[in-house]
């Protein structure tokens, strides 16, 4: 048996760096009782005070078909995480 990994999606190509740290949350509040994905990246390299951004997805396909919908995103905005726990209220 072998396992071949496939790309589900991919961020945004705005120089905000590589994945650090990620979590699930179950919107509970929500009628449609989303999921939920928050991504924080890091860059080194950048010229930003702050190195690190962070993403907040919903686990459902948006408009154009795409698995997840952007809710929000902050880029540089956060030292470098190493760990999160996304809670949505």
């Amino acid at each position: 048996m072998s396992v071949s990994p496939v790309a589900y999606f991919t961020l945004p190509e705005d120089g905000s760096g590589d994945i650090v740290a990620w979590s699930f949350d179950k919107d509970e509040s929500s009628v449609n009782r989303s999921l939920n994905i928050g991504i924080a990246t890091y860059n080194p390299n950048s010229s930003e005070t702050k190195k690190g951004s962070l993403y907040h997805y919903a686990i459902k396909a948006d408009a154009s078909g795409n698995p997840l919908t952007l809710v929000s995103k902050d880029l540089f905005k956060i030292e470098k995480a190493v760990s999160m726990d996304l809670g949505v209220k």
